[in-house]
């Protein structure tokens, strides 16, 4: 969940019963067993607590679907209402979060988040890794190309001393 205006530290837990601000934006992710629970009665007690914006993803389980599912639901008169997708990328529909300024459309067991201002993809950590890994062997052959050049040149140039 995301509440602004309230101190960036780490909770264990968010009490609304101890007079709190309610959340801005609440995400869930909805596993198989739990498909029941999520998007009814959640969506209603989120919504009875004045959550602005709910995002509810399923991820796809096997069952043959081509991705998962994102919804997203924005705050009307004490309900959550489902808002309708943003436009597509990819094919997929996506969802644009008024609160965070960004993107959501689901990517078979992941959710892909664009940033709406920029329409740049934000990347999953494992992705930023992957790119910078790339990056750090990218830069090593580099360096090792560029010591071989060298010691040619090298070579190269005492050849023509001693001609």
């Amino acid at each position: 969940m995301v509440v602004l205006g309230t101190s960036p530290q780490a909770r264990r837990s968010y009490r609304l019963w101890e007079g709190r601000k309610p959340p801005d934006f609440v995400v869930e992710v909805s596993l198989e067993d739990s498909s029941g629970h999520d998007g009814g009665p959640k969506r209603e007690l989120f919504g009875r607590q004045e959550v602005r914006e709910y995002l509810l993803f399923r991820p796809d389980h096997g069952g043959g679907g081509a991705s998962g599912v994102v919804r997203l639901y924005r705050q009307w008169g004490g309900q959550l209402v489902e808002a309708e997708p943003h436009g597509e990328v990819g094919g997929e529909a996506e969802y644009a979060s008024d609160v965070l300024g960004v993107g959501f459309r689901a990517d078979r067991i992941r959710v892909r988040l664009r940033d709406l201002e920029s329409g740049r993809a934000l990347e999953l950590p494992e992705e930023v890794e992957q790119v910078r890994d790339a990056a750090e062997r990218a830069h090593e052959t580099a360096k090792q190309l560029r010591e071989e050049a060298e010691a040619r040149v090298a070579e190269l140039e005492a050849l023509l001393r001693g001609a």
